[in-house]
Parts: C-alpha cells; sequence; structure tokens
C-alpha cells in the first residue's frame, strides 16, 4: 500500500466519527513507521511482537509524564492502521516477526466475467507466505490519490458548514 493511503485512511476515519484535530493531523506521518522496516530487517516494524511493547512502553511513559495516553492512543491507533490495511491489502504481514518468519494477508479476487455473466473467486483468502526484502516501494497510488482527494473534500466540506452557523 502507498504513503498516501496509509496515510489519509486513517484521517478519514477520524474525521468520519468527528474525532479529528489538529493535534491528529500532525501525529499522521506515524502511520507511515512500519514502513521504515523496508530499510532494514524486513518485517520488524509490521510484528506485533515488536510495536506492541514499544507502544505500550511510549503510553506507560505518556501516562507517568503526562497524566493521560491521548497521545500515544493516537499514535498507535495510526502505526496499527498500517498494519492492518498491509492485512487487507494482501500481505504477507508478518505479525509474529521474529518468532515466526511468516507472513500473511487478504487477498481480494473476485471477478465478473462479462462474456458469460459468471463469477470467480468470490470471497476473499488468506494468504500465508514468506516474507522476504523488498526490492521496491509503492509511493504513490491512484487509490491513494483518492484517498487525500476525498479527505480534503470531506474536511473542506465540514469547514465550510462549520463557518455558516
Amino acid at each position: 500500500m502507498d504513503v498516501l493511503s496509509h496515510t489519509f485512511l486513517p484521517l478519514i476515519f477520524l474525521l468520519g466519527i468527528g474525532r479529528l484535530s489538529k493535534r491528529h493531523i500532525m501525529i499522521s506521518p506515524a502511520s507511515l513507521l512500519p514502513d521504515l522496516d523496508k530499510l532494514f530487517l524486513t518485517g520488524l516494524l509490521h510484528s506485533l511482537l515488536v510495536i506492541s511493547p514499544v507502544l505500550l512502553a511510549i503510553a506507560a511513559a505518556e501516562r507517568k509524564l503526562k497524566g493521560n495516553l491521548e497521545t500515544s492512543l493516537i499514535l498507535s491507533f495510526f502505526v496499527l492502521s498500517h498494519v492492518f490495511l498491509d492485512i487487507l491489502d494482501g500481505g504477507p504481514v508478518p505479525v509474529a516477526y521474529p518468532a515466526v518468519s511468516l507472513g500473511f494477508g487478504i487477498s481480494y479476487n473476485a471477478r465478473i466475467f462479462v462474456s458469460n455473466l459468471t463469477v470467480s473467486d468470490i470471497f476473499p483468502s488468506v494468504e500465508i507466505r514468506e516474507i522476504s526484502p523488498s526490492e521496491s516501494y509503492e509511493l504513490f497510488s491512484g487509490f491513494g490519490l483518492a484517498s487525500a482527494i476525498i479527505f480534503f473534500m470531506i474536511l473542506i466540506v465540514k469547514v465550510i458548514k462549520s463557518e455558516r452557523c
């Protein structure tokens, strides 16, 4: 999944439930942190065995220092949304790395054949495969650009509506 999708889909969710704030927008680049493992140790930052203790430690530190979990919860949301979206995008996401070097993802191969009006592979399939280093990284896609455009369109409409009130 590309940079724009990982950034804007969580923002669209927060906007949709009425919880988006400037702070959330500032923290949203955290949704890209798991892909830093593309540079080294493939799979490390997509693993729940690795990122969960880190996120819990950040939450514990925030609670001790600030007395709340406001920033650490939204940071966790952005980081974990990345892993979730990669699973939905087919993976493989190594959620138990380094204990298990296999990753999984969900593939959607449903097709309708217009020549004879048949449908194949209507149900999604879970794919499990060995993880391997990436040769490339998808920066932008049409879906990511659409996600960004939808986010800004909804945001503009909400701003215009709030100014009218």
